[in-house]
């Protein structure tokens, strides 16, 4: 059966608090500045106003949606605000469930069988009152109760639900005791059950309630009269006796703010220590809390603790609390259950100055919502974080290949964090390859600086934690499909600007065009461009128009062929270049201006450039290709006026791309050309030289060397293109292996009779 509940803890003082909370912060800050934890990414909403709203806040999700309740000092009324999705993209709507009087100090939300429900003060009458929303909005159909009116009643209310019985605890004022109320319906309006849980002095001023298991309602309280922490267990549903009633920590003044939640069958609670300003928690050994406890002061840094709420992800808990002497939300992410090792320390909101009173933390399976004052608007804030999903997951590779690049198409995860703060921590290594890095962030899987090499046989994976600092999830994995090497040769091909036609070979010798495409309807001022659109293992065909900066783009290498893709990138005057920018199989367009390279992974839309990379000079022209092997094709540039090609092994969002490799080829003059020539999974070079036809291919573009291949193809004028061009095998040709051999029978490319490249 579920278990619901969200805790609201205050202070009716709220002004005496700030200016202590600023004086102590005035004299320390200085010192302990430099103590402060690490900021928290996520996203944040609330409601703003010119009015002060937000004290007394008691955060909830129902149906994926966060939504905080919280007083509105101004009009001296209940409010409610609600996301209209998961992650609030959409945006907030705020109401005023409760108007009548002054009411909504001390809220306290759950649900019940899908109702969201509250328990409140009214002071006005000093009563414990009682809301059932009618919609998910709280705008109609509400179902408002005063549950207890006998003397001053209803402040630090504390609900807790079962899924079908409904409990609030709350101090009663007159009698200064601790008080219980559980709901004879799910609407609190009918045989609802009043009991004293702790008439022993002044008992019950803060109070929180949780349930351990599904029929025995637990509770923690401050002792005010002997400045104690206790806490309470039913021994049955009604509460009519007690399994337990014991005082858990009376050393100095402790107690207040305490928050209870039960972590792995056990109460775990978390409180302030008045008299050091620490924040401490109790992990109790048993139901009853009455031994076996370990009692830890987890903060201890400033004057922390106040306004504690407990949450629980990964069964470890994390509790948000205020920072009195830098003023602002502070939480603690729990390396165990008693909280004694490993804790991390967060910062959600680092740009408001002054915030964190009035603290609610609920977790809701994969979203935690902590809702909190901002005393410097007076407004209500909350901070949500979604628990990562992982996206992508695999990693196709070739058998005995080094240096794979991991890149967010083999790894990602959904996250509202940014790269930088999701991190992966490798538990079950590869075992039958090794990876450069055990932890790494998905920024560095996007830096390319992830990579795997295959040293076994067959298939391969590993697993590994993923964490946003706030949620970690423990059973990512990353499968690797391990294929034998297949040869896909890249061969020539050429693009005739006064005919307007390819003219493609599959082989790299010289000999007939093997395909022949006119593109006739397009006019001057094309560029050719070539690639494998859709993934299909073909290089397609297309053309740039630089006088618009729209590509035109083919699946079927054909003059019939239709035209499939027409994205823009680019402007006027811009050069075309072509990749597998992500890894993904498919080539993505690009262009080059000014030594700057604009690069997009999805042909099939318009968009801007997904990756912005400066590389080289205004003068310089532009290739890409694989240079290293590791599956993603990366930028560089030949410099016609030295014959020098610039390489670089670097994709990035934004940046100044290295050059790995720099050597020279050809001579001034030349055109530059790239492409897999042998079929090793590593792009080589090579150049077209426009005076006599001849090519010359070199298949390492990683330094200066003599060429591997050389023969006549083309005619002056025209532009170099390398691609696959047909499905299958292609034959590799070397310098000891000039003539193509013989494909397999109905791999034979059908010949184009009207185009035999003449030799100039």
């Amino acid at each position: 059966m579920s278990i619901n509940r969200i805790d609201a803890h205050f202070i009716g003082n709220a002004t005496k608090i700030a200016k202590i909370g600023l004086i102590i912060a005035l004299l320390t800050l200085l010192f302990f500045s430099s103590f402060l934890p690490t900021a928290q990414a996520g996203s944040f909403f609330g409601y703003t106003t010119a009015s002060d709203v937000g004290q007394f806040t008691s955060a909830l999700v129902v149906d994926d949606v966060p939504m905080v309740a919280y007083y509105d000092v101004t009009n001296a009324d209940l409010r409610f605000t609600a996301c209209f999705n998961a992650d609030c993209s959409n945006g907030t709507i705020s109401t005023s469930p409760d108007t009548t009087g002054n009411v909504g100090k001390y809220v306290s939300m759950g649900q019940a069988i899908g109702n969201i429900i509250m328990s409140y003060y009214d002071e006005t009458n000093g009563d414990l009152k009682f809301l059932a929303c009618g919609n998910s909005q709280c705008s109609s159909g509400n179902i408002i109760t005063t549950l207890d009116s006998t003397g001053n009643v209803g402040q630090s209310t504390s609900l807790v639900t079962n899924g079908t019985s409904i409990y609030v605890t709350y101090y009663d004022v007159t009698n200064a005791d601790l008080k219980l109320l559980r709901c004879g319906n799910i609407v609190c309006n009918v045989n609802n059950t009043i009991r004293t849980i702790d008439s022993g002095g002044t008992v019950g001023e803060f109070s929180s309630i949780d349930m351990l298991g599904t029929s025995s309602p637990s509770i923690a309280y401050y002792d005010g009269t002997n400045s104690a922490l206790k806490y309470a267990r039913c021994s049955s549903s009604t509460c009519a006796a007690f399994a337990s009633q014991v005082t858990l920590d009376n050393t100095a003044a402790v107690g207040k703010y305490p928050s209870l939640k039960v972590v792995n069958g056990l109460p775990f609670i978390s409180y302030y220590d008045e008299t050091n300003g620490n924040l401490k928690i109790i992990r109790c050994g048993t139901l009853n809390c009455d031994s076996g406890n370990t009692t830890f002061t987890v903060d201890s840094v400033g004057d922390v603790g106040r306004f504690s709420s407990t949450g629980v992800i990964n069964n470890l808990p994390l509790v948000a609390y205020y920072d009195a002497t830098n003023t602002r939300l502070k939480i603690v992410r729990c390396g165990a259950e008693a909280c004694t090792s490993g804790n991390t320390f967060l910062t959600p909101d680092s740009a408001t100055p002054s915030h964190g009173q009035y603290t609610s933390f609920y977790v809701e399976f994969d979203q935690a919502v902590i809702s909190y004052y901002d005393a410097t608007n007076t407004d209500m804030r909350a901070y949500l974080n979604l628990r990562p999903v992982v996206t992508r997951n695999s990693l196709n590779i070739v058998e005995g290949s080094a240096g794979n690049r991991i890149v967010p198409f083999n790894l990602s995860a959904k996250d509202d964090d940014p790269d930088a703060s999701l991190t992966y921590t490798v538990t079950t290594p590869p075992t039958k390859g090794t990876l450069t890095l055990s932890t790494f962030t998905q920024m560095q899987i996007a830096a390319g600086s992830v990579k795997y090499s295959h040293t076994g046989a067959g298939n391969d994976f590993f697993n590994m934690t993923i964490s946003d600092g706030l949620w970690t999830l423990t059973t990512g994995i990353l499968n690797v499909t391990v294929s034998q090497p297949t040869v896909n040769v890249q061969t020539i091909g050429l693009w005739r600007p006064s005919a307007r036609t390819y003219y493609l070979r599959n082989a790299n010798s010289t000999g007939n065009a093997d395909i022949e495409a006119l593109l006739r309807e397009h006019g001057n001022g094309v560029q050719p461009v070539v690639g494998d659109w859709d993934g299909d293992g073909v290089d397609s065909i297309g053309i740039f128009d630089s006088t618009k900066g729209q590509f035109y783009l083919l699946n079927t290498n054909g003059t019939s062929a239709p035209v499939i893709y027409i994205p823009i990138l680019g402007t006027a005057g811009d050069l075309p270049v072509a990749g597998d920018w992500d890894g993904d199989g498919k080539s993505g367009i690009g262009v080059y201006r000014a030594g700057v390279f604009y690069l997009r992974n999805d042909v099939t839309t318009s968009g801007a450039a997904d990756y912005t990379i400066s590389l080289g000079v205004p003068s310089d022209l532009p290739i890409a290709g694989d240079w290293n092997g590791d599956g993603i094709d990366s930028p560089g540039i030949y410099r016609p006026s030295s014959a020098l090609f610039f390489l670089s092994d670097q994709i990035c969002a934004s940046c100044a791309a290295t050059v790995n490799y720099t050597i020279g080829f050809g001579i001034v003059g030349d055109v530059a050309v790239a492409g897999d020539w042998n079929g090793d999974g590593r792009t080589g070079v090579g150049v077209f030289r426009p005076t006599n036809g001849l090519t010359y291919l070199k298949n390492d573009a990683t330094t200066t060397g003599f060429a591997d291949l050389n023969f006549v193809f083309g005619i002056p004028n025209d532009q170099p293109v390398a691609g696959h061009w047909v499905a299958g095998p292609l034959p590799i040709l070397s310098v000891e292996n000039p003539t193509p051999t013989e494909l397999p029978l109905g791999d034979q490319p059908k010949q184009a009779p009207t185009f035999i490249p003449a030799r100039r």
